[in-house]
């Protein structure tokens, strides 16, 4: 990917929207604030808000979370992206394959630090949440001039 392309439609996706994407849309859409920037999980049953402890980190941090509802992948919003951003390795495999035209859009959000994945912190403690804020802050920090 060269530095100078743009996307003007960007889609962020973890594996059920209730902690990494719904974060690293609010940062994406800080830092980017004239592109169209979307959050999915690949396994979301039901529309849940974000968990309590990303929530309470990201207005610790500035961002207001509060009216989050997870929302689930479809094919549809893959489709409408122009660039598809994900977690860790096992989802950029399994968006890739939910269209052909999608494989050339989709990378991990930390691909610009050495391809690094960003670990879930659902379930554990408050240092995880911290920890997976500042991946995600760097992640952003790291696209920036290159869409």
């Amino acid at each position: 990917m060269s530095r100078s392309m743009m996307f003007d439609s960007l889609l962020i996706v973890c594996t059920a929207n209730l902690c990494r994407s719904p974060i690293a849309q609010g940062l994406m859409q800080r830092t980017f604030v004239d592109k169209h920037i979307l959050s999915a999980g690949l396994m979301v049953n039901i529309a849940k808000p974000i968990a309590p402890l990303a929530l309470s980190i990201a207005q610790q941090h500035g961002l207001d979370l509060s009216q989050h509802k997870a929302t689930s992948l479809t094919q549809a919003l893959c489709l409408h992206a122009d660039l598809i951003l994900v977690m860790e390795n096992w989802q950029l495999h399994e968006v890739a394959n939910y269209h052909f035209a999608i494989r050339g859009k989709v990378f991990l959000f930390g691909h610009w630090l050495n391809h690094m994945e960003i670990p879930d912190p659902f379930g554990k403690e408050h240092a995880m949440f911290e920890h997976t804020y500042s991946l995600l802050e760097q992640a952003t920090q790291s696209w920036f001039g290159r869409i």
